[in-house]
């Protein structure tokens, strides 16, 4: 009866819930981008996207940033270091494995599918790896969702619990709407 009380809790069926929806929605794209070449969809969205003012590209890049391996690296040492020093091994571990657990399901995914990144992208944008899925987008929501749902635990009114996983979900949403815009993703790599 426990468990079920725990499982219940707001944030943590919040955090299953959109999990669940997210991989099969994710399932279904992966399994029309194994089949299809890119659509005239993806093209129309990325032109429409290019030649916004110079303001706009500059903080579209900073947010681009907030989902590079550097800052995700960064973001996940002092978590877990935060949440060692604390005797918060449990979150600590799982901070750690859900991190790198999503670093190596991206690589494998990036590899199995190999999808070339658009060609409309920013000239001076740089990236090597294959489009789909974004890295960047995938980990943040990854890494930013990990660290909400251990934030949550630190308060107990609903709407904080809320706010914290919304701004979570806001993150990633971000940093996978700055890659399209950079011309770095297809919208349906994101």
């Amino acid at each position: 009866m426990h468990w079920r009380k725990k499982f219940l809790k707001p944030d943590i069926f919040g955090v299953l819930l959109t999990s669940f929806t997210a991989f099969w929605i994710f399932i279904g794209i992966a399994g029309k981008i194994a089949r299809q070449p890119v659509k005239a969809i993806d093209t129309t969205i990325l032109l429409s996207l290019q030649g916004g003012p110079r303001w706009l590209e500059d903080l579209v890049r900073d947010i681009t940033a907030l989902g590079s391996p550097g800052v995700l690296s960064l973001v996940v040492a002092v978590a877990t270091v935060f949440l060692l020093l604390a005797r918060k091994h449990r979150n600590a571990i799982f901070m750690l494995v859900t991190s790198l657990g999503g670093v190596v399901i991206t690589a494998l995914l990036k590899f199995t599918f190999d999808r070339p990144r658009p060609e409309l992208a920013l000239q001076h944008v740089y990236a090597d790896t294959a489009s789909f899925p974004s890295a960047h987008a995938m980990l943040s929501i990854v890494v930013y969702l990990a660290f909400g749902l251990l934030a949550t635990r630190a308060v107990t009114e609903r709407a904080l619990k809320c706010y914290v996983l919304g701004v979570a979900d806001l993150m990633g949403i971000l940093v996978g709407f700055s890659r399209i815009y950079l011309g770095m993703h297809w919208p349906s790599d994101v």
